[in-house]
């Protein structure tokens, strides 16, 4: 189809972002309907440990395996999306498990400064919460296996589709059930996309590990895995922090955070995923001069977006936010949530800059480099957090988090290009 390739971006970014506004729908629904109080800082803390799995095993396997499955066909492309599948649901119930067991001995040490009947909701809501975590760790295959594919709109359409039939559905039941709705509404959006993309896997294979190429995909994924354990406990020293403000702020800080966030997974799905295979190839085929400009132009294309967002929302985002948000928010609230949006600049800036660089190490299996900056990162990023609240509230919080993410990105460009100017090196140049 003429045009296909410039067409393509432009319908991931709106199907993105549609995809984001259901799961932002999740997030705003407990606040329409209750306000920002101590429930709904309850309901936000409670997603933090299944998303810290998430992160550390299925989104990481993702970023290894969707290189991997790139240059596979056929039955070997099955073979290694099923095996990888098997694994990762066994872990699924294994980790998210153990976790539902030691709930009570763990939430209140993430969330210190709730009082007793705060912290009992969270227990409730954080063991539902892993249910869904451990069939989100099996979706993480079904997208590494669609991605290869390129079936990047079927990912989007998929997570579009059974995340309306969730928000419907806790939309029926949050009058009865109140934020336990929304918990158990999100299970059921995770297992309708795992229903949805199972396909991709292609037919059903016997677990190969050895075919499925699995030695060395856990020889990329376990410094990944052992450095993301640490350093993406970052969310929870900020809600360790933001527990400790009055209540309602540390549901404030989450919309905001949230709201960055899903303008970074905008931006991910239709600019930065798509590149995944081709930058694979070009690592393959020691096309390091390609291999280059297309991280160079994705990266400057990313960061316009992210600084002309940002401008928009300091010109007129208080304005909006108070036209839009008036019936559920009042005037302090807005204010706050306004000045928390203007102070994690950098982390919109930062955060798709990283999203760029980190699959650029991952393209061809470097994923040490990025986890050694993540873990230095996470190592300074604790103390200039806890300086930032002390000093600025949540406001101050969300500034060293700001600058947390921009040190983070600029450190990876500089050993992503120092990498890549190696590798390019090493490649032999015929002679005339």
């Amino acid at each position: 189809m003429a045009g296909g390739p410039m067409r393509q971006p432009a319908v991931l970014a709106a199907l993105a972002t549609c995809n984001l506004a259901v799961t932002f729908g999740f997030q705003w629904l407990p606040v329409m309907a209750l306000g920002v109080g101590a429930s709904t800082d309850a309901f936000f803390v409670s997603n933090l440990v299944p998303q810290l799995v998430l992160a550390v095993i299925g989104a990481n396997l993702t970023s290894v395996l969707t290189p991997q499955l790139s240059t596979h066909e056929g039955v070997r492309f099955s073979t290694t999306a099923w095996t990888f599948a098997y694994g990762l649901a066994a872990a699924a119930v294994l980790v998210n498990g153990l976790l539902w067991v030691a709930a009570p001995l763990w939430v209140s040490w993430v969330a210190p400064g709730f009082d007793a009947s705060t912290l009992a909701l969270t227990l409730d809501l954080v063991r539902i919460q892993l249910v869904g975590s451990a069939c989100s760790m099996l979706l993480m295959a079904t997208w590494a296996a669609a991605y290869a594919r390129h079936q990047f709109v079927r990912v989007e359409t998929t997570g579009i589709l059974a995340g309306l039939v969730g928000l419907l559905v806790a939309w029926v039941l949050m009058p009865s059930h109140g934020v336990h709705a929304i918990a158990w509404s999100l299970v059921l959006r995770a297992v309708l996309q795992v229903v949805f993309l199972v396909p991709a896997l292609g037919p059903v294979q016997r677990l190969d590990w050895q075919a499925a190429g699995g030695p060395a995909a856990l020889q990329r994924l376990t410094p990944l895995m052992a450095g993301a354990l640490y350093y993406r406990a970052d969310p929870i020293v900020e809600r360790v922090l933001a527990s400790f403000a009055p209540p309602g702020q540390l549901s404030i800080l989450n919309l905001g955070q949230q709201a960055y966030g899903a303008a970074t997974q905008i931006v991910t799905r239709a600019l930065i995923n798509p590149m995944m295979p081709g930058l694979a190839r070009s690592a393959a085929a020691r096309a390091w001069a390609e291999f280059a400009a297309t991280v160079r132009r994705r990266l400057v294309l990313v960061l316009a977006l992210a600084v002309g967002g940002w401008l928009l929302l300091a010109a007129a985002g208080r304005p909006v936010m108070a036209a839009v948000f008036a019936r559920w928010l009042d005037p302090g609230e807005i204010a706050l949530l306004h000045a928390v949006l203007i102070a994690l600049a950098g982390v919109g800036a930062g955060g798709v800059a990283g999203q760029v660089l980190t699959v650029g190490f991952y393209a061809y299996g470097n994923t040490v480099t990025p986890t050694r900056v993540g873990v230095i990162g996470f190592t300074l990023g604790i103390l200039l957090k806890a300086a930032g609240f002390w000093w600025g509230g949540i406001v101050g919080l969300a500034v060293a988090t700001s600058i947390s993410y921009v040190g983070n990105a600029c450190a990876h460009l500089l050993l992503l290009r120092r990498d890549v100017a190696a590798q390019a090196r090493r490649v032999e140049v015929p002679g005339p």
